[in-house]
């Protein structure tokens, strides 16, 4: 299983684990956040490194609703088999605690 949790993408850019030229122009090419670019990198970060790994179940764990939780967004997490997308950490444990 993989988890995203928010913070975690922006140490990713930060240290070079992903293709960052290609995240960083798809976000500017494709804004789903057009409010905050900083939130669109993070999700491109989540969606291209989902689609690379198409076979892992994965879980999205950010109390940033305002920004993630919108139909369009929940969409391509969707469309990236991201299957649950969690606002609290205790959510995030109960739901491990089922599967």
């Amino acid at each position: 299983m993989i988890l995203y949790v928010e913070t975690n993408f922006l140490m990713s850019i930060a240290t070079g684990r992903d293709s960052q030229g290609d995240i960083l122009q798809q976000s500017l090419d494709t804004r789903l956040l057009e409010k905050d670019p900083t939130d669109n990198l993070i999700l491109h970060c989540i969606l291209n490194h989902a689609r690379l790994h198409p076979t892992d179940r994965k879980v999205f764990l950010s109390a940033n609703v305002k920004e993630f939780n919108t139909p369009e967004v929940q969409a391509a997490l969707h469309d990236a088999s991201v299957v649950k997308y969690l606002v609290r950490t205790q959510d995030f444990l109960g739901w491990l605690e089922s599967q």
